[in-house]
């Protein structure tokens, strides 16, 4: 009885420290592995690097297509850029030009891997040497 006795008292003084190392564990595994720890955190750190580099992206597209716009204005109307536009939606090229396509970043709609962009066109007008 003295040995059951003995293990009781002792198990009073290890018990408390006990559960209180088994808490601060389940504390720290979670503030680590849990669904706000320190891996979620710098897992949605390099989300946002990701989202404001392809608003960076974005804003840049923005603009210049803002500055496209500004530029066919009928106040600050500019000719080469009308033409070109006119171009490209009249599929129109006069006998004397040919037209070079900056193809980078294109794929064709009806390809499996589906469109990645506009295709931009540029008509250059080669002067005729008969004259």
């Amino acid at each position: 009885m003295t040995l059951a006795f003995e293990i009781r008292r002792r198990a009073r003084h290890i018990v408390g420290p006990v559960i209180g190392c088994l808490l601060l564990g389940y504390f720290v595994f979670h503030a680590v592995e849990g669904d706000r720890g320190v891996h979620a955190w710098r897992a949605l750190d390099s989300r946002i690097e990701a989202a404001e580099s392809r608003l960076a992206v974005l804003k840049r597209r923005r603009e210049a297509l803002e500055k496209k716009v500004a530029m066919l204005h009928p106040e600050s109307i500019d000719r080469d850029l009308l033409t070109e536009q006119a171009r490209i939606v009249l599929n129109y090229q006069g006998r004397d030009e040919f037209v070079l396509q900056d193809l980078a970043g294109y794929q064709d709609v009806n390809s499996p891997f589906g469109s990645t962009g506009m295709v931009e066109t540029q008509a250059i007008s080669m002067a005729s040497r008969a004259n």
